[in-house]
């Protein structure tokens, strides 16, 4: 059985994108000017600190999101994980103002788009990262807003920018069964069984919910507890 890619790409940016008889409707004429809005000021803040990056010893996209903790502390070249999500919502709103506003439709706002993709790519969400902070950006919220991103954007990224992320992907997120620290993710990949101390904390989140289990169950089958 063939899957007609075109079609499912299509359907994962349909709501966001609407179609152009929507977009005439004032109902979203609102909507839309607030997104070119927001996505200009976002361009010009990503040009001006495009053109100050070579200067810079860490990347930057934007100035108000420093993508790294600041240098000559303990978290020196840690990935800032919460705003590295933000930038990439960012990315993805620039994307989504270039399919869908006139005046964000430009060979300049596409640009700024491939670059910010490639920095993202090169310097953070990348094979062989080391996930710092929550899991959920680096498991979930970053790698969904980048796929939806190359899903806007697919006809103008570069097919090797969409392999780069798909090989990040397949490093940070293996499994939907594996998390994201490392040494569980390194014994795992060995062929060894969990550390102890990943059993016990797992058995701390459970714990509770097994407690209000066991309550719902007849009195004879419940746990003494102390009053």
């Amino acid at each position: 059985m063939s899957i007609d890619y075109d079609r499912f790409l299509d359907n994962w940016t349909y709501p966001s994108r609407l179609t152009a008889t929507l977009r005439e409707q004032a109902l979203f004429a609102s909507v839309l000017a607030e997104r070119a809005q927001i996505a200009q000021q976002w361009f010009q803040s990503l040009q001006a600190a495009t053109q100050a990056y070579p200067q810079q010893c860490q990347p930057v996209l934007w100035p108000d999101l420093p993508l790294f903790y600041e240098a000559g502390d303990q978290h020196d070249k840690v990935v800032h994980n919460r705003n590295m999500e933000h930038t990439c919502y960012r990315i993805e709103h620039l994307a989504l103002a270039y399919q869908t506003c006139p005046s964000c439709h430009t060979a300049d706002m596409r640009h700024a788009i491939t670059h910010a993709l490639t920095v993202m790519l090169t310097h953070l969400y990348r094979e062989g990262a080391r996930s710092t902070g929550n899991w959920w950006e680096w498991e979930i919220a970053v790698p969904k807003s980048l796929y939806s991103t190359c899903a806007l954007m697919r006809d103008t990224l570069p097919t090797s920018l969409i392999a780069q992320l798909n090989r990040a992907s397949r490093y940070i997120t293996p499994t939907p069964y594996w998390e994201h620290h490392a040494r569980e993710r390194h014994a795992r990949r060995c062929g060894h069984t969990a550390p102890i101390w990943s059993i016990w904390r797992s058995w701390c989140y459970y714990e509770p919910c097994l407690n209000k289990m066991m309550m719902t169950l007849p009195w004879r089958w419940r746990r003494s507890r102390p009053h």
